[in-house]
């Protein structure tokens, strides 16, 4: 059975256990139910005033409930000043757009459960469903927030920047055993922005369907092991400035699709510098072992995107065996200038170290004007391909390793411990022999295992939430202009839908533990629905254009 096949009856089977885990949602099933780059859009504030349907400012537990809320720029959760919250089966529906998208993309504005400086949130066998613009799902903000999520499902279906879990400014999310899917263009299911942030997923199932929405999209750090994404529209991976990706034990496919009209980002997994100020500049860094990519044959980039393109950076790509890569460009590598505004115009090619040990690589190489490739082979590593270079490329090819020659090949410098680990065939190869490139280190020589942390869930002292009467104010005095042009896997072009239906509701009066009552067996239910038709379309899509 092929990867895709397993993907979309893994994908099945979660839905479907969805199903049949909520006593209130066949009842739902009723016709009228209802997937960077990344971050962009408006201009944001740095102060921003959240308001909560329920705010947790001292610890606190949540179970066996169902919270909403369809007010614009307004959180269903908000925990805040040191509060831990655990939430134990709850479902969490978010309706209402964001007014100011950068500031649902950096501080957490509109997203449906919110963490932020110094509070942590633990969340177990939960739903979250936004439809929204800027309804993130999860978002973690500020220096020692951390969110821990367990087998759970998550569901955004707006029309863009509403991602699945999202972590800012040095912010944490740890997720084991969770469920994605997005539909809305530049909705990475799994996001860092600015600032910084730390998310790792273990054993997770991901999907997004929307422009400019890969499965990851690191401006900070994120770490994937044991788990199987697919992006409809998108690349796989990509990494904004200096940041990183951690790929382990994962399947990935994705369409390559880039998110310029252009199409110079189409690619399997792309590396890049912007210029909106969302991520510092430095080396990027890109690490798999034992991992599988794949570009689906049926895209209509295959003949062209190549597996990995880096542009206006420095990155290191770091293989640490056991990957396997399906694309049909025959393009492995390529490094070179842009035309959309990332950098100066003549010297805004890719600086790339593409480190290797225990790997074969089956794909040509290219570095273009103003470009930089430097190729360490080792510990029994082959090179199947050709190496072009209109910049500069040098390579190393330890004792134990070897390069196949599959064509004319141009380099600036070579290095072999071994006469015989360059086979040439009946191909020329030029460039200098030299004896200096043997003295380098990887910067990535492992990937640890991810591990699920054991965490009881104990609610018997559970109060009453905190009413949303009186206004969250949280300051957010980091130093953070944006740039409104934001670039990358995302653009403001993506969030010019505004198609969600946020009417309002004006049911705060209300104490909170009457809202808790009162909403849950409409809410439940029509939320459940949608996101039994929502992913069964998503289902659809992926299984007909496989």
């Amino acid at each position: 059975m092929s990867y895709s096949l397993k993907f979309a009856l893994i994908s099945i089977i979660l839905i479907f256990s969805e199903v049949h885990s909520s006593n209130n949602f066949l009842r739902s099933l009723q016709p009228g139910g209802e997937p960077g780059g990344e971050p962009g859009g408006d201009s944001s504030s740095t102060s921003v005033t959240y308001t909560a349907e329920y705010t947790y400012s001292s610890t606190n537990c949540l179970t066996t409930n169902s919270v909403s809320s369809d007010d614009a720029d307004e959180n269903v959760i908000l925990v805040q000043s040191g509060a831990t919250l655990t939430l134990n089966t709850v479902t969490v529906s978010k309706t209402g757009d964001a007014s100011n998208t950068e500031n649902a993309e950096f501080y957490g504005l509109n997203a449906a459960v919110l963490v932020t400086n110094s509070s942590k949130g633990v969340i177990f066998n939960s739903t979250i469903i936004t439809n929204g613009k800027g309804a993130n799902a999860i978002f973690s903000f500020g220096s020692s927030s951390k969110i821990e999520i367990f087998n759970s499902t998550i569901t955004t279906t707006g029309s863009s920047s509403s991602r699945g879990l999202l972590a800012t400014y040095t912010g944490t999310i740890n997720a084991y055993n969770i469920f994605i899917s997005t539909t809305g263009g530049s909705c990475a299911t799994l996001a860092t922005d600015r600032g910084e942030g730390v998310v790792t997923c273990l054993d997770c199932k991901l999907i997004t369907a929307g422009k400019g929405s890969p499965v990851v999209y690191s401006t900070g750090t994120i770490t994937i092991d044991g788990t199987t994404g697919s992006a409809l529209d998108a690349q796989m991976v990509v990494v904004e400035g200096a940041n990183s990706a951690l790929i382990k034990n994962s399947i990935l496919y994705s369409y390559s699709n880039g998110n310029r009209d252009s199409n110079i980002d189409s690619s399997g997994i792309f590396i890049y510098q912007s210029t909106s100020g969302d991520a510092n500049e430095g080396i990027a860094n890109f690490a798999a072992i034992s991992s599988n990519f794949t570009i689906y044959s049926n895209s209509s980039n295959y003949g062209s995107a190549p597996m990995f393109f880096v542009t206006n950076t420095e990155a290191n790509i770091t293989l640490l065996g056991g990957n396997v890569f399906n694309y049909g460009s025959g393009v492995f590598l390529k490094a070179d200038t842009n035309t959309e505004n990332w950098g100066t115009s003549g010297s805004n090619g890719g600086t790339v170290t593409l480190y290797v040990k225990g790997e074969t690589i089956n794909g040509n190489i290219i570095s273009g004007s103003n470009s930089s490739i430097t190729i360490y082979l080792t510990n029994s590593s082959t090179l199947n391909g050709t190496i072009t270079a209109t910049g500069t490329v040098n390579i190393y090819i330890d004792s134990t390793s070897k390069w196949n020659l599959t064509g004319n090949s141009v380099v600036t410098n070579y290095q072999s411990e071994s006469s015989s680990n360059i086979v040439q065939g009946n191909f020329t190869l030029n460039g200098n022999s030299v004896n200096t490139l043997s003295s380098f280190t990887f910067p990535v020589t492992s990937i640890s295992d991810l591990t699920a942390i054991t965490t009881s869930v104990d609610c018997s002292n559970t109060t009453p939430v905190d009413d949303d009467d009186d206004d969250d104010d949280e300051d957010d005095d980091d130093d953070s202009d944006s740039d409104s042009d934001s670039d990358g896997d995302s653009d403001s072009d993506n969030d010019s839908d505004n198609d969600s239906d946020g009417d309002s509701d004006n049911d705060s009066d209300n104490d909170s533990n009457s809202k808790n009552s009162n909403s849950s067996d409409d809410d439940s239910s029509d939320s459940k629905g949608k996101f039994l038709y929502i992913n069964l379309l998503i289902l659809f899509i992926l299984i007909i254009t496989l």
